[in-house]
């Protein structure tokens, strides 16, 4: 679980790879709130219109 990402990431994410065996939610804010994404194990995505450089946390399960 990531509450915050760093400053030098923070809102600058374009695209995920879900290397692992577990789901994976992004949220637009920091602390899990606002919006969210969700991506399944194994599986990668460029960030969809309007989600580019959106993401400021996140939490695998």
């Amino acid at each position: 679980m990531v509450a915050a990402l760093p400053a030098q990431k923070d809102d600058k994410i374009p695209s995920i790879v879900n290397d692992s065996d577990y789901r994976v939610r992004v949220f637009e804010d920091k602390n899990y709130l606002g919006e969210w994404l969700e991506s399944g194990p194994h599986e990668s995505w460029v960030a969809p219109p309007g989600w580019d450089d959106r993401i400021s946390s996140y939490f695998m399960y």
